[in-house]
């Protein structure tokens, strides 16, 4: 549980980041930590859902 809420954090701050990066620079990396921020939000969702489900909360 604690895994995906700091993953859930971390993947806000990526977007952030790449979101603002992409605005300045416009390069494939920037794109590629926005989309590692998109996938690290989504993967820290199932895993709160997944440890929802097996502790019944």
């Amino acid at each position: 549980m604690i895994k995906a809420k700091k993953m859930f954090w971390v993947g806000i701050a990526g977007l952030c980041i790449g979101a603002l990066s992409m605005v300045a620079f416009a390069n494939y990396f920037s794109v590629t930590i926005y989309l590692v921020s998109v996938v690290l939000i989504v993967w820290s969702i199932f895993l709160k859902m997944k440890a929802d489900r097996i502790t019944g909360e």
